[in-house]
């Protein structure tokens, strides 16, 4: 097996989108890595785009995301 280098990543896996999940999918979102996530709450993609919506200033003052 080869090993993948971190920028050669392209899509990542997150199971749950609690406080730890959504915070690791708004970074490697950051990174226009795609990501899917797992998580059995049926709200899980109302509360994570709010969620993005409200630190997605703070990653972009950061530089760790482009604004909008």
């Amino acid at each position: 097996m080869t090993a993948i280098q971190p920028e050669q990543v392209e899509t990542v896996a997150i199971v749950g989108a609690g406080s730890v999940g959504s915070g690791w999918a708004a970074l490697m979102l950051a990174r226009n890595i795609n990501v899917q996530i797992f998580d059995p709450d049926p709200e899980v993609g109302r509360k994570l785009a709010a969620f993005l919506t409200s630190v997605w200033p703070a990653l972009a003052d950061l530089g760790l995301a482009q604004q909008d």
